[in-house]
């Protein structure tokens, strides 16, 4: 099992804006501006077209923004209010659910579902001047499941440097994925418990250890050392790692290892290569 730097980076795309329908300019910027006390980022005037490019984004948002749209033609005006049919459009977070429940309530805006906690969080539906349903939501800490991914995590670590190879495998769901640092991939249970079985032959003292770790849901970082002895030769090897986990159902369903494995190959020269997990 081979350690090395991560494969090609995956794409990154953004959703940047979200179009909803107006009747006019100033009167949804007296509405998202003026109550909901959302930024007006840009408002921009384009006389060719006969309209403005008006954006606003909550406060503090490193989110998706929305372009108010002022409808064009009857077709565009019979949508203003109802762009979903009737359901919940868009979804507000905030850090402070009763602090701007309480705002809004004081500043005329309609509150069609009352307060309720549920299991994601804290939320309430509101229509906003044209009848558009929005969810105000202050979402649930995500404390227990990450203290939990990080103890599974932690369990799984003690095995790999205990050497127990079924054990390791124990931990891991039926198709787990196993990634070493040149991208190369072990698939399956089976065939993880054979390649963590190899490598603590050729290396009888390897251990991990984990200098550093962040949790979150079911995604779990750790930094730190791998490091161990070459029985055949005697050489020891010592390089600075990194590993990524991604939980599922309660197991662990993938293991990404980021490493510079030269030292482990340079004193694995002449002997059968080795892959380092």
């Amino acid at each position: 099992m081979s350690g090395g730097g991560p494969g090609c980076r995956p794409p990154r795309q953004t959703l940047a804006q979200l179009a909803i329908l107006v009747r006019d300019y100033d009167e949804a910027l007296a509405f998202y501006v003026g109550v909901l006390g959302f930024a007006l980022l840009e408002d921009t005037p384009l006389p060719q077209e006969r309209k403005r490019w008006v954006v606003v984004a909550p406060p503090g948002t490193r989110g998706s923004k929305l372009l108010l749209a002022r409808a064009a033609t009857p077709e565009q005006a019979q949508r203003i209010g109802n762009q979903t049919g009737g359901r919940v459009f868009l979804f507000l977070h905030t850090d402070n659910f009763r602090r701007d429940y309480e705002a809004y309530r004081a500043a005329g805006v309609q509150f069609v579902r009352p307060p309720a906690a549920e299991s994601h969080g804290t939320v309430a539906v509101f229509a906003d001047l044209y009848g558009n349903l929005w969810d105000l939501i202050e979402p649930r800490a995500p404390q227990a499941a990450t203290a939990s991914a990080a103890a599974l995590v932690e369990g799984f670590v003690a095995r790999i440097n205990a050497h127990d190879a079924p054990g390791i495998v124990a931990l891991c769901t039926e198709a787990h994925v196993f990634t070493d640092g040149l991208g190369n991939r072990l698939t399956g249970q089976a065939a993880l418990l054979s390649g963590w079985r190899a490598y603590f032959g050729l290396f009888a003292d390897y251990r991990i250890e984990v200098e550093h770790c962040v949790a979150h849901g079911e995604l779990v970082l750790l930094s730190g050392w791998a490091q161990g002895t070459h029985g055949a030769s005697g050489l020891t090897f010592r390089i600075p790692a990194a590993w990524r986990a991604r939980l599922e159902a309660g197991r662990i369903a993938e293991w990404q290892v980021y490493a510079d494995n030269k030292p482990v190959y340079d004193l694995l020269a002449g002997s059968t290569a080795a892959r380092e997990p």
